[in-house]
């Protein structure tokens, strides 16, 4: 792989796996200290191309389950891209953890070097469900979708829930000129699977007490299944359900919030030419930006909220200033 500009705490790291046949094409090591103010990082990550070895390495990270988040995705990009060199195509492998102050480097690395010289052997069976997955999203190639599998992840800062849980975002691929509609989405696995449906507004909703919830985003763009069981049969079923009906999903051309026609003087969804984007009745997101002051966030901005809500690093790139791989 092409290798750029590499954060100091990486350097290492991402020499190592490239030459080990791994391959590493954007990361970020998330030390605060290495990163300008206005570049804060929101964690560290490596982003790899598919490649032997991989379902090993992520599986060894998954056996500290407090420490990392792996991810597996079929690629928000429906054709191949050049990202800073490197032709990105495939499915694409991330794994993401809290490093602050690189107080998690050393382990970090460990785990790598233990891969490389065999001196962590993992099972067939540990690495099964990570094998299966990684398969099933193989088959999602053709897909207008862009499925994301978060594993041991976290809680969205505006649900007020500590611990961890798995997660399944879903999006249309950006390639594409228009959105299937994630609300409808959302609402046949609910009903299918018998999953609560929740609002992505987090003022009102309460999410406490559920731990197995979905809920699609405020512009039907996407959603996210949160699911707390260890095993991930119940998400790779609702991969495959969703591939099968993708097609039934109403399509509409998306908007950028800061666009004046998005919303005409009675502040509802615009549409022309066959293509809608549904009314909704949740809150205008710039209501929800004037509420900052007000509202106790645990401390987050609420710009980090809009900034995190893929758990995606959007500021900090060490091959580049934008995780567009990741969308």
């Amino acid at each position: 792989m092409v290798v750029s500009e590499i954060d100091e705490d990486f350097v290492d790291i991402i020499n190592l796996l490239n030459e080990n046949g791994f391959k590493p094409f954007s990361s970020c090591d998330g030390v605060l200290s290495h990163h300008t103010p206005e570049n804060r990082p929101l964690g560290a990550y490596i982003a790899f191309l598919k490649s032997d070895g991989i379902i090993d390495l992520f599986t060894a990270m998954t056996r500290d389950n407090s420490d990392f988040i792996v991810e597996f995705s079929n690629n928000a990009h429906m054709f191949a891209y050049e990202y800073f060199g490197n032709i990105i195509n495939g499915d694409l492998c991330t794994i993401r953890f809290d490093n602050e102050y690189g107080e998690k480097t050393g382990y970090f690395k460990q785990i790598i070097t233990g891969i490389i010289n065999g001196e962590i052997v993992v099972s067939d069976d540990e690495k099964e469900q990570l094998q299966q997955l990684s398969e099933c999203l193989d088959m999602t190639e053709n897909s207008e979708l862009c499925f994301i599998v978060s594993k041991n992840c976290k809680y969205q800062p505006g649900m007020r829930k500590n611990g961890r849980t798995n997660k399944l975002t879903i999006r249309t691929r950006v390639d594409l000129g228009y959105e299937r509609n994630m609300k409808e989405c959302a609402n046949l696995i609910s009903k299918k699977f018998g999953i609560v449906l929740r609002s992505d507004n987090y003022y009102d909703e309460n999410f406490e007490d559920l731990e197995e919830f979905i809920v699609p985003e405020f512009d039907n763009c996407s959603l996210q299944y949160f699911s707390p069981d260890q095993d991930l049969t119940k998400i790779m079923q609702i991969i495959d359900y969703v591939k099968e009906h993708e097609k039934d999903l109403s399509v509409f051309i998306s908007r950028e919030p800061d666009e004046e026609y998005l919303f005409d003087d009675d502040d509802d969804y615009y549409s022309d030419d066959g293509y809608s984007l549904e009314e909704d009745d949740d809150e205008d997101m710039w209501d929800m930006l004037e509420k900052e002051d007000d509202n106790d966030l645990d401390g987050e901005d609420i710009w980090d909220i809009f900034d995190t809500k893929d758990g995606n690093n959007k500021t900090n790139d060490c091959f580049g200033d934008d995780d567009d791989f990741l969308r």
